[in-house]
């Protein structure tokens, strides 16, 4: 078993690929986004609020206003951090590798997916597993692992995906 960055046969996704895992990760960082922005605003407002209130708080209310501020810039600064994100996996700055299910085990804390075991067609095997949904899961089904490593991404990220994932029936179900 095998690393993600010792796996070999990458390739750059074609452009049906490069739509549909673009849009899966927009799809999954916009949730991100939203939390980071008001979360931002909701610190922005206590910030003002403390600030505004130095006369009656003293040096407490600053300090909050201050340290209330710092957590609205890095809120502000993580949710940029995501838009990269999206801008560059929309552009295809990833890599993709065919494969299919070795082994599926039970996922309890998705429903409807299940965690399975990626083996490249060239025989490696992934050590880490793979969540992907359950509609039409076998051994032996078709997957298309995804890789942006840390160069695109600070920390990479890989997502699995099937064939059933990458239709319009499969999007509405997508984590």
């Amino acid at each position: 078993m095998k690393k993600i960055e010792e796996l070999t046969g990458f390739r750059r996704p074609n452009k049906h690929e490069k739509e549909w895992i673009g849009r899966y990760f927009e799809k999954n960082f916009q949730g991100n986004i939203k939390v980071y922005k008001g979360l931002s605003s909701i610190l922005c407002v206590v910030g003002i609020f403390s600030m505004s209130a130095y006369s009656v708080g003293g040096i407490v209310a600053l300090v909050i206003g201050i340290a209330a501020f710092a957590l609205a810039f890095g809120t502000i600064w993580k949710k940029k951090g995501y838009q990269e994100n999206i801008r560059a996996l929309k552009n295809g700055q990833f890599q993709v590798l065919e494969g299919n299910v070795a082994e599926i085990f039970v996922n309890m804390e998705y429903p409807g997916c299940c965690n399975v075991r990626f083996q490249s067609s060239r025989g490696e095997t992934l050590k880490m597993l793979c969540t992907v949904r359950q509609e039409e899961l076998q051994i032996g089904t078709p997957l298309l692992l995804a890789y942006a490593d840390e160069s695109v991404i600070k920390g990479g990220i890989s997502r699995a995906f099937t064939p059933y994932m990458l239709t319009e029936e499969g999007m509405k179900h997508w984590l």
